[in-house]
C-alpha cells in the first residue's frame, strides 16, 4: 500500500502571492494544511474533542492539534507572473485588489499574481491508511470551499481537483455546497450569466473575477463612476448602506458629525458595513480628510483584529462562481468604533455595529439577491433617492451587473449528504 498520494489541481484564478518572485511560487503548505485539518475535523467529527477521542492515532501527537500527514506542493510547467504597473495603477490584477496602492514597485512590497496553466501538484504523505481513506473523498469539496493567498475571499487563488492518484475527480459542487450551507442555515448562491446573455459581455467583463468585484461592490460600498470630465455617470449606493433603513449608515454618521455642512441625523446610526468584514482600524478619505474607525475594546470584547469578510466567492470547474456565506464572528455584533476625521477635527465620535437582534445575515443575503436580480428595481443615488436601476448602468465597469443573476442553491434534498 502506498503512503504517498498525488492530487492534481487545476488553478481556476490567479493567486496574489507575496513571494511571486520565487520560482514556482504557488499555494504554501503552511496555509493549506491548517485549513485542510480544520475542514476534515469539522466534516468527519462532531467536535474537535470528540474527534480526537475517536481517532487519537490520526493526530501528530497526544497534545498536537494537527493531523498526522504531510503536504508538498509544486507548480507544474511555466508559471505566469502578472503585475505590470503604470501611473501608480495595476494593469494586470483585477481592480478588486488595491493593496498595491502607494507601494514601491519592488519584490519586497509589490504584490503580483502567479498562475500555473499546467496545474499544481499536491503530494500528501499519510502513514495512517484509515485517515487517508476518510480524507480522500473530502479533498475535492475542500477546494470548492477554500481559496488561497491574498484577497482570497474575492475569488483569487481558487483551485479545483482534476484527479487523485490518477483517478479523475467527479462531483457536482452545487449539490455539495447546498447541503453544507443548508446545514448552517445560511443561503448559498451561484452567480450566473443567463444563456441568452452569453454574447453580451466580452473581455474582462466576461471573467469570474470581474463578476465577483461588481457583485461584492454592490453588496458593500457601491459605485460612483464618472466620465473623463469628472461628471458622475453611474451612482449605486452599496446595499449594506441601504439595508436596515431604520438606522443611519456610517457614511451618513460621518457627514453629520465630522465633516463641514453636515445635517443632523434623524435616525440612530449603525456601522452596518463592518459586518461584511473589517479590521481594528479602517480609513478612507472625504473632502480632503482622513476618516478613521478604531475598535474600542470593552468588558465583553478584547481588541478586534482584522475580521475577514463573511462572504467567500469560489470559482469551480467551468468557471462556475459561487457566493458562500460564513458565520459572522460573535465578537463583532454590538462592537463599538471610535470615528475621527483629520486634519482639523479633534473630537471623536462613537458608532456601534448592529447587535445580533438587529441584523440577521441570512435575511441580508436573501434581500441582496432579490435586489440584485431585479434589474429594473431602484437603488439609491448619492442623495438617497431610489431611482437608479442596474439595467440602466452605462459605464463599461458595470455592464455585467445588467445581466448577472444570483441563483440560490437548492440542489439536494434537506438532510441528505452528497
Amino acid at each position: 500500500m502506498s503512503f504517498r498520494h498525488t492530487v492534481l489541481l487545476h488553478q481556476q484564478t490567479p493567486m496574489i502571492h507575496f513571494q511571486h518572485y520565487e520560482p514556482g511560487a504557488t499555494i504554501r503548505g503552511s496555509e493549506l494544511k491548517p485549513k485542510l485539518d480544520r475542514f476534515l475535523i469539522e466534516s468527519l467529527g462532531s467536535s474537535a474533542g470528540a474527534f480526537r477521542e475517536e481517532h487519537p492515532g490520526w493526530f501528530s501527537g497526544p497534545d498536537h492539534p494537527s493531523l498526522n500527514y504531510k503536504v508538498q506542493l509544486r507548480g507544474l510547467g511555466a508559471c505566469t507572473v502578472l503585475g505590470r504597473r503604470a501611473n501608480g495603477r495595476d494593469l494586470d490584477i483585477n481592480k478588486s485588489f488595491f493593496g498595491n496602492q502607494g507601494s514601491p514597485d519592488d519584490d519586497e512590497h509589490y504584490r503580483r499574481t502567479v498562475h500555473h496553466p499546467a496545474g499544481v501538484e499536491l503530494v500528501i504523505t499519510c502513514f495512517e491508511p484509515d485517515l487517508w481513506q476518510a480524507m480522500r473523498p473530502k479533498i475535492q469539496p475542500f477546494f470548492w470551499t477554500h481559496n488561497f493567498g491574498t484577497r482570497q475571499s474575492k475569488g483569487f487563488g481558487s483551485f479545483t481537483v482534476r484527479s487523485i492518484d490518477g483517478t479523475p475527480a467527479k462531483g457536482d459542487p452545487a449539490r455539495f455546497l447546498d447541503h453544507r450551507f443548508g446545514a448552517l442555515d445560511l443561503p448559498a448562491f451561484e452567480l450566473t450569466l443567463p444563456s441568452d446573455k452569453q454574447d453580451s459581455l466580452s473581455g474582462s467583463a466576461a471573467t469570474p473575477l470581474e463578476w465577483i468585484r461588481i457583485t461584492y461592490g454592490l453588496m458593500k460600498s457601491g459605485f460612483n463612476l464618472a466620465d473623463r470630465q469628472g461628471n458622475t455617470v453611474d451612482y449605486y449606493k452599496g446595499f449594506a448602506l441601504m439595508y436596515l433603513d431604520r438606522y443611519a449608515n456610517d457614511k451618513a454618521f460621518v457627514k453629520a458629525n465630522l465633516l463641514p455642512g453636515g445635517q443632523p441625523l434623524t435616525r440612530e446610526p449603525r456601522f452596518i458595513r463592518a459586518l461584511l468584514g473589517t479590521s481594528d482600524q479602517v480609513q478612507w478619505r472625504n473632502q480632503g480628510k482622513t476618516i478613521k474607525y478604531t475598535h474600542v475594546p470593552d468588558s465583553e470584547r478584547e481588541a478586534i483584529a482584522r475580521v475577514p469578510s463573511p462572504v467567500l466567492f469560489s470559482v469551480t470547474e467551468g468557471d462556475r462562481v459561487f457566493l458562500l456565506p460564513r458565520p459572522i464572528p460573535q465578537a463583532l455584533p454590538g462592537a463599538k468604533y471610535e470615528v475621527s476625521a483629520t486634519p482639523g477635527h479633534l473630537q471623536k465620535k462613537t458608532i456601534r455595529v448592529p447587535a445580533e437582534s438587529e441584523f440577521a445575515f441570512k435575511d441580508f443575503l436573501t434581500a441582496f439577491a432579490e435586489r440584485f436580480n431585479d434589474k429594473a428595481g431602484h437603488w439609491c443615488d448619492r442623495n438617497g433617492y431610489a431611482r437608479n436601476a442596474l439595467e440602466d448602468a452605462r459605464q463599461q465597469d458595470l455592464q455585467p451587473a445588467r445581466y448577472l443573476i444570483l441563483k440560490r442553491l437548492r440542489a439536494s434534498s434537506p438532510g441528505v449528504a452528497p
